[in-house]
């Protein structure tokens, strides 16, 4: 990539939009086990980590408050992770398909998981507040542990 692209940078292989509050392509064929996104990115973009089956962990910053539509999909090797608590709203399809994905750190000022947020992540156990949205986990027969 040109070093005087206007819209995105490459920084060890990964491609964030240049202002730097968006993630938008961690390539599928990079083989680091784990990822910080770095701190003051707003926004994972749609499909950002798609595909990513080498990384067993991401950390996700506080500064993140969007988790684009299927940004994680179809990350195999994906054990857990943790919403920080600036989001509100869990795209749909955000984690279909991360078949080892076994715990997931929802906080209370998430208000909104779209339809197959979770889909095909069948070891999944939810961990959130008591009395919050994510409780509704639950009801799509997904476990659910109180975490406080």
């Amino acid at each position: 990539m040109s070093s005087g692209n206007p819209t995105y940078q490459s920084v060890d292989g990964v491609l964030p939009a240049r202002d730097g509050k968006t993630s938008h392509t961690y390539p599928n064929g990079k083989d680091d086990a784990t990822y910080t996104i770095p701190d003051g990115g707003m926004t994972i973009g749609d499909g950002a980590f798609w595909g990513c089956v080498y990384l067993t962990s991401v950390t996700i910053p506080d500064s993140v408050t969007k988790i684009g539509v299927m940004a994680f999909g179809d990350c195999k090797g994906l054990k857990s992770i943790e919403i920080p608590g600036g989001v509100t709203n869990i795209e749909s399809s955000t984690f279909m398909y991360c078949g080892n994905l076994t715990s997931a750190t929802i906080p209370s000022s998430v208000t909104n998981i779209q339809g197959g947020a979770f889909d095909k992540c069948e070891v999944l156990t939810i961990r959130t507040p008591a009395k919050s949205f994510a409780e509704n986990a639950q009801k799509n027969d997904i476990d659910y542990v109180n975490s406080d």
